[in-house]
C-alpha cells in the first residue's frame, strides 16, 4: 500500500488524498507500521532536463543518442545525479 503524506505545522504527517486517508483510517490506534520516506520527483524539472538534453543532442554530432550524451554529461560532472546531490 502506498500513501502520500505531507508534514503540517504541528509536525504531524497527514494524508494528501482520499486513498491515503482511507488507508490510514484502517490502522488500529497504537499499531506500528514501517515506511520508506521518499520525496516524489518534480516532473516539471524532469521534463525540462530532458528537453534541454534533446536540444543539445539536436545541435551536436559527437553522440549517437541522448543516453550517450547523458552518460557523458554525468561522467564529466556537467550534470549531477540524485545520489551525488544527496551525498553533499
Amino acid at each position: 500500500m502506498k500513501v502520500f503524506l505531507k508534514k503540517n505545522k504541528l509536525n504531524h504527517l497527514e494524508p494528501t488524498n482520499i486513498d491515503s486517508q482511507n488507508a490510514i483510517a484502517k490502522l488500529v490506534v497504537g499499531q506500528v507500521v514501517t515506511c520508506d520516506i521518499k520525496q516524489p520527483r518534480n516532473i516539471k524539472h524532469h521534463r525540462k532536463m530532458f528537453a534541454l538534453l534533446g536540444l543539445v543532442f539536436d545541435n551536436q554530432s559527437r553522440y549517437k543518442n541522448v543516453n550517450d550524451l547523458l552518460k557523458s554529461s554525468l561522467k564529466q560532472g556537467i550534470i549531477r545525479s540524485i545520489s551525488q546531490l544527496r551525498a553533499r
